[in-house]
């Protein structure tokens, strides 16, 4: 009775080892996700944060109006180039720089 238990066991191992690197892979490729999400919601969030924390310099009369537009004009490019950029970067250079 052992005996065919272990067997059986036997048989079913490569079934088993692939489920179980199937499995693996889920989860490495779900934590991957989600750091790549939590990581741009932390970005936005801090730049939204800053901003505020600007309008309230300028409505205290700690900030000109120049200087917060400046500022925020910085943030609004700086998002603009991050939404650009590409992401991954081609082995071949762009036709502009050749």
């Amino acid at each position: 009775m052992q005996g065919q238990f272990l067997q059986k066991l036997l048989e079913s191992l490569p079934s088993l080892i692939g489920l179980a690197v199937a499995i693996t892979l889920l989860v490495w490729a779900i934590v991957r996700i989600r750091t790549y999400f939590r990581e741009e919601a932390d970005a936005a969030g801090t730049d939204e944060f800053l901003l505020s924390n600007l309008r309230e310099l300028k409505q205290k009369g700690d900030l000109s109006e120049e200087e917060f537009r400046k500022l925020k004009s910085q943030f609004n490019t700086r998002d603009s180039d991050a939404q650009r950029r590409p992401l991954k970067r081609s082995a071949e250079p762009a036709d502009d720089e050749e």
